[in-house]
């Protein structure tokens, strides 16, 4: 992935172009510069950086030492220094320094895998200049290679809503062998007991005139009356069905019982 990136044949060669631009420069500046450039090609980096400050000493307000200075810092210390270095460069380069000090910002930012950086660094060179078309191209591979992020679980709870619901659906039967659990009761309402002290509510038709309520009916007692001797005399009839009673009891009682040898089949 990170051959496809264009980055201008090495940071070098446009570093050779820019220092062939520049007539205000030294000539100690220049050897200086172009010393370093010569032990950044021959990977004698430690040299190459002191080539560099040496010429930023001399002119310390001249963006070349610093963006040259990047390369040897990436490959022969640190990251950071590199970054540092083209900072500075945008800081004290016109508009062409400033989209390729971006440009090979966002190039170290993706050497580095930190693809959320290098996107801002190719954004601030198009925003330079919006014909940078390495910087364009560089721009929507990064973008093309950043993973999409996984959502949270509380992203991944979707409320069902009444568009969702697909009324079709038949309910899942219960596998054989398993029970329901049984549906709690609902507890009956509790009924506050009668206040004793208030009064009853009167009955009352539609036009909420009041209607008198029916009083209950008591039967009389025929026997309420009634005397010892008359009460004798309605226990007589008793008394002798009860004797009878008695009497055929003790004569059924007292009957022979059939010999089994005189009874004859039919």
């Amino acid at each position: 992935m990170r051959t496809n990136l264009r980055i201008l044949s090495g940071i070098i060669l446009l570093v050779v172009i820019i220092v062939a631009g520049v007539r205000s420069c030294s000539s100690v500046y220049e050897e200086r510069n172009n010393a370093g450039i010569d032990y950044t090609n021959s990977a004698e980096y430690p040299l190459a950086i002191a080539a560099y400050e040496e010429a930023i000493v001399l002119d310390p307000n001249s963006p070349i030492a610093y963006f040259n200075s990047s390369n040897a810092y990436y490959r022969g210390t640190s990251l950071q220094q590199a970054v540092d270095a083209l900072e500075q460069a945008v800081v004290r380069g016109d508009e062409t320094m400033q989209a390729q000090a971006w440009y090979n910002l966002g190039n170290l930012y993706f050497m580095e895998e930190f693809c959320e950086e290098a996107l801002a660094a190719y954004r601030s060179a198009l925003a330079i200049d919006p014909t940078y078309e390495d910087a364009r191209f560089n721009l929507e591979l990064v973008s093309g290679c950043i993973p999409t992020p996984t959502p949270t679980p509380q992203e991944m709870q979707v409320e069902l809503t009444e568009e969702s619901v697909n009324p079709s659906v038949t309910p899942t039967p219960v596998p054989s062998g398993e029970e329901l659990p049984t549906p709690t009761p609902t507890p009956p309402e509790e009924i506050p007991p009668p206040d004793e002290d208030a009064e009853p509510t009167p009955l009352t038709d539609e036009e909420g005139d009041a209607i008198d309520e029916p009083q209950p009916t008591v039967e009389p007692n025929e026997f309420e009356d009634i005397d010892v001797e008359d009460a004798l005399d309605l226990l007589e009839p008793v008394k002798a069905n009860q004797e009878n009673l008695s009497t055929f009891r003790t004569d059924y009682n007292l009957q022979p019982t059939p010999d089994a040898n005189n009874i004859k089949d039919w």
